[in-house]
């Protein structure tokens, strides 16, 4: 196995009166390959789109996600493992206006740790550490780059696909559309990005749709469940033609069997499936009338 380290930007959306925090940070996903006992290297952008000189400062957390929708939970008070073992080489920096600055760190992985995943989040803010942590994170703003670590060895990526959820199970549509949920709980030691699709078979079995899962990259965290949401065909609302013409492009009638296939991230491919019934009677109806000028037009010329 090889050690990656993800990083997420996430804005916190945490203003104080009289205030507005400006900074940006890039990329949003870097991958890097180490051991244990290693020191990784990296780095992230700094920009400053403001007009005015700004200092930031840097801390690190550690986060988990405990919520199905994958949304980070920071514990400001928790330390321990990968916030500690990165380094900076300075607290802050200050950038220029409308000036972008390359911000380097180290990971200092300890000869020893045991293989798995560890979490951490670096927090830029305009604020000192000491003041942040004397006074609560919630009266500064902050740019969080999550940091998703693996270290190599006796990993186990191993998901389970616990289920999957349609609104559209059961019913009778004129067109293939729809959205449907599903959830994948980490058995595993180490994250892992599920990727897949959804394919959409007739009553013959014939492949008449594919929508893709997951488009988003998504991770799940061990020890953690997720809930992933998509959706297949179009959303909008149509009006007749509009309508006629996405059922003969995807054209199926009665019983059809949506199947959902994960065959990415996971150690082994996982499936499951749903159904529902189809009934384009608006292209049936179009159908029928041609048939019916093909039939009696002939008829008429030949009384003449």
């Amino acid at each position: 196995m090889k050690a990656h380290v993800f990083f997420v930007v996430m804005m916190l959306c945490l203003l104080f009166p009289g205030r507005i925090f400006a900074v940006s940070v890039a990329p949003s996903l870097i991958e890097i390959e180490a051991e244990r006992g290693e020191e990784i290297s990296s780095s992230f952008t700094l920009i400053n789109p403001s007009a005015e000189p700004e200092t930031y400062y840097f801390r690190t957390i550690k986060f988990e996600t405990n919520a199905e929708n994958g949304r980070p939970q920071f514990l400001p008070n928790d330390r321990e493992n990968l916030p500690s073992w990165m380094r900076f080489e300075s607290t802050s920096f200050t950038v220029a206006p409308h000036t972008q600055i390359a911000m380097p760190f180290t990971v200092v992985i300890p000869p020893g740790t045991p293989s798995g995943g560890y979490y951490a989040a670096i927090l830029v803010s305009e604020t000192p550490s000491e003041i942040v942590a004397a006074n609560g994170a919630s009266v500064e703003a902050s740019v969080a780059v999550l940091v998703l670590l693996t270290v190599e060895g006796e990993t186990e990526r191993r998901g389970a696909l616990l289920d999957l959820q349609s609104p559209t199970e059961g019913k009778w549509l004129t067109t293939l559309h729809g959205s449907f949920s599903f959830r994948i709980q980490n058995q595993g030691n180490v994250h892992f990005e599920p990727k897949g699709r959804l394919e959409i078979r007739d009553f013959f079995g014939r492949k008449v749709l594919v929508a893709p899962v997951n488009q988003e990259g998504g991770r799940v965290l061990p020890g953690t469940t997720r809930m992933f949401s998509a959706s297949f065909g179009p959303q909008e609302k149509l009006n007749f033609w509009d309508t006629v013409r996405v059922q003969i492009q995807t054209f199926a009638v009665g019983p059809v069997r949506a199947v959902l296939v994960l065959d990415e991230g996971l150690q082994e491919t996982a499936s499951a499936d749903f159904g529902f019934w189809m009934l384009p009677w608006q292209s049936l109806l179009v159908f029928v009338g041609l048939a019916v000028v093909a039939v009696i037009v002939p008829r008429r010329f030949r009384k003449k």
